[in-house]
C-alpha cells in the first residue's frame, strides 16, 4: 500500500511544481514502453525510506521521448519548463530531519511537512504528514483537556478540535459521530450513539447495546417468510425489532 502526497503551490505570485513523497512503500514499473520520463526522475529523493523498499524503474522507453527542459538540469516529470522535478530530501544538509527548500542548515523543513516545503515554519509545508490544523501541521489535533502542571489536573481545552481525516475541525460533519476526540462513520460495536449539547457522539454501552435489526418480510428479509436456519444469525443481539418475527413449529421441534 502507497501513501503519496503530491501538489502545486505558490509564492509571491509564482507558480512552482514539486514532486511526490511515497510514505509507505516503493517503486515498482515494468512492461510500459510508452512510459516516459520514467528514468528523470530522482525517485530515491521521493521515497521515504530507499533503503528498505526497492525501487525497480526502466532506464528507457521503446518510443522516442521529449527532453527534460533545460532549466530542469536533467530531472523531469515531463518536457515542459513546469515539469521540473524539485529535489527537497537529496540536496539536504545533513542536520535536516526530513525535507527540505535548499542546502543549507537554515532551509530545513519542519518535521511535520510531507513532501517539501518553501520555509522553516510548520505552515509552509506542501502537505502534512500527520493533520492540518488551519494550515499548520501539526502531529495530533487539539486534545479536549489539557494538562494543567500548576493545579496538576487535567482542564477543558477550549481550542480543541475533532480528527476529521488528515484535517483539524471545530465540528464534524452532520453525517459524522463523536467517538473520543474523532469524527467517524458510526460507532464500534461496544458503543450506542447518543445525541448530546446538540453533538451526536459514541459513549460505551453499559449493558447489551442497541441494535435495531429487520423483522421477516421487511428490508433484508423480505423474502423470508419465517424465522429460519439461514437467517436467524441476523438476530443476533438484536433489541428492536423493525418488523415481526414468525416461527413455525417445526423449525422449533423439529
Amino acid at each position: 500500500m502507497l501513501e503519496v502526497t503530491t501538489g502545486k503551490t505558490g509564492r509571491r505570485g509564482e507558480e512552482r511544481e514539486f514532486q511526490s513523497k511515497i510514505l509507505n512503500g516503493g517503486v515498482y514499473v515494468d512492461q510500459n514502453k510508452f512510459l516516459c520520463h520514467a528514468d528523470t526522475i530522482h525517485w530515491q529523493d521521493i521515497v521515504k525510506y530507499p533503503r528498505l523498499h526497492p525501487i525497480v524503474v526502466p532506464t528507457n522507453s521503446s518510443v522516442t521521448c521529449h527532453k527534460c527542459h533545460r532549466s530542469c538540469t536533467g530531472r523531469c516529470w515531463g518536457p515542459k519548463e513546469d515539469h521540473c522535478q524539485s529535489l527537497t530530501k537529496t540536496v539536504c544538509a545533513e542536520q535536516c530531519d526530513g525535507r527540505c527548500f535548499g542546502p543549507y542548515v537554515s532551509d530545513c523543513c519542519h518535521r511535520e511537512c510531507a513532501g517539501g516545503c518553501f520555509g522553516p515554519k510548520d505552515t509552509d509545508c506542501f502537505a502534512c504528514t500527520n493533520f492540518n490544523d488551519s494550515g499548520a501541521c501539526v502531529t495530533q489535533c487539539p486534545q479536549p483537556f489539557v494538562y494543567n502542571p500548576t493545579t496538576f489536573q487535567l482542564e477543558h481545552n477550549p481550542r480543541a478540535k475533532y480528527t476529521y481525516g488528515a484535517f483539524c475541525v471545530k465540528k464534524c460533519p452532520h453525517n459524522f459521530v463523536v467517538d473520543h476526540s474523532s469524527c467517524v462513520r458510526a460507532c464500534p460495536s461496544n458503543k450506542m450513539e447518543v445525541e448530546e449539547n446538540r453533538i451526536k457522539m459514541c459513549i460505551p454501552c453499559t449493558d447489551i447495546c442497541p441494535k435495531a435489526c429487520d423483522g421477516i418480510g421487511t428490508a433484508s428479509l423480505q423474502t423470508s417468510q419465517t424465522v429460519d436456519s439461514s437467517n436467524i444469525d441476523k438476530f443476533i443481539n438484536c433489541t428492536k425489532i423493525n418488523g415481526n418475527l414468525v416461527f413455525l413449529i417445526t423449525g422449533i421441534k423439529g
